[in-house]
């Protein structure tokens, strides 16, 4: 999947539950909802048909991969930078900037963290991989029987779709 999808899923998390939950509940009981809600996105998101870069990220040089960097990196920055100019650093760009992080924890936990062998892979981290890799039920094995993801294609409107209702949100909220 490219990042700018859990990136923009993770802003709408945040700006619409800010919205709909009353002004009156704790600043922290709403960023430990928009952190659980956006958490769980990536595994819902990595559920719907998406594509995947073709070019191999190596986890432990994945900054040199600029197709990767400037969507992960760019995307959140984007989505910060406007959220910043709107709101200041009030409670809607901190809610936001945790909905973008914990939307890609998943993916930077288990490419780069796990990936690196920071943390072994064996028990729950193991039982998690699996099941990451279950969740994206449409990816393909190959004669060695290595996982590729699907290669970029139209079916990945959805996540242009989510981009804009992202920064339409953070413009208008």
């Amino acid at each position: 999947m490219i990042a700018v999808g859990h990136t923009s899923v993770g802003v709408v998390t945040a700006l619409l539950i800010n919205q709909a939950v009353p002004a009156t509940t704790p600043f922290w009981l709403r960023l430990c909802l928009v952190a659980l809600v956006a958490f769980v996105s990536h595994y819902v998101t990595d559920f719907i048909p998406h594509g995947h870069y073709s070019a191999k990220i190596d986890p432990r040089r994945w900054w040199t991969n600029w197709p990767l960097m400037i969507d992960l990196v760019s995307a959140a920055a984007i989505f910060v930078g406007i959220g910043f100019l709107r709101f200041g650093l009030d409670q809607q760009l901190i809610l936001m900037i945790v909905g973008i992080a914990a939307a890609q924890l998943t993916d930077v936990w288990d490419w780069y963290i796990v990936s690196r062998g920071w943390v072994p892979l064996r028990g729950a981290v193991l039982k998690h991989r699996k099941f990451h890799e279950l969740i994206h039920w449409h990816s393909t094995t190959d004669a060695h029987g290595k996982r590729h993801g699907l290669p970029l294609s139209p079916i990945d409107i959805w996540q242009v779709l989510a981009a804009a209702t992202a920064l339409y949100l953070v413009l208008t909220v």
